[in-house]
């Protein structure tokens, strides 16, 4: 269904003179557009990489949660310290606290778009300190989701090269990855290979 959804598109600028097609009508049925990037996830089934990528990421929800908190608390505090600071002497930037939470999200983000600025010293300092701050805060937790994809992939291929090497038929990638999350061990024992089979 992926596949016609992503070329009715092409039709509807074919018959777009026969069929009189103007205003939202047309516009809606031009979003059916994006259907053709969708196309590009089915890639996602065929690629072992990817889907572990994926099965990481869904064991890491704990450290992604903390890093999602993270970075909220630190927008909604920032900002809103921002305002305080700069709402006086720079008003037409600073003009509410959710303005200033965009600044603390590029600020934090530390892409720093430069459309808003603070002035006073106080402002400055503290984004100094905010972005010191983000470095370490935001470091930590893609420290640990770096550090559990590089320990489940080693464990995965272990596997593999373990099964292989005792004449066992090739293996699933995510049969793999559910033998990593159990206590860890050097090898894997005979239940666990009968599990990859």
């Amino acid at each position: 269904w992926l596949d016609v959804i992503a070329i009715i598109p092409l039709y509807v600028e074919i018959f777009e003179k026969f069929l009189h097609l103007q205003g939202e009508v047309l516009n809606i049925l031009k979003l059916f557009r994006m259907a053709r990037v969708a196309r590009c996830l089915k890639l996602i089934r065929r690629s072992k990489k990817l889907i572990l990528i994926f099965q990481i990421l869904r064991e890491c929800k704990e450290e992604l949660s903390l890093l999602l908190v993270v970075w909220v608390t630190g927008t909604l505090i920032s900002g809103s310290i921002m305002f305080y600071v700069e709402e006086n002497v720079n008003s037409e930037k600073f003009y509410s606290i959710l303005e200033s939470c965009w600044w603390a999200i590029t600020t934090i983000g530390t892409i720093g778009y430069g459309n808003i600025q603070p002035v006073t010293a106080v402002g400055l300092s503290l984004t100094t300190a905010i972005i010191f701050c983000s470095m370490i805060f935001m470091t930590v937790p893609m420290t640990i989701i770096i550090r559990r994809f590089s320990d489940s992939y080693e464990k995965v291929e272990r596997l593999k090269s373990d099964v292989k090497l005792f004449g066992a038929v090739p293996i699933k990638t995510s049969a793999c990855l559910s033998l990593t999350t159990k206590t860890p061990a050097d090898h894997p024992d005979h239940q666990d290979f009968n599990t990859l089979l």
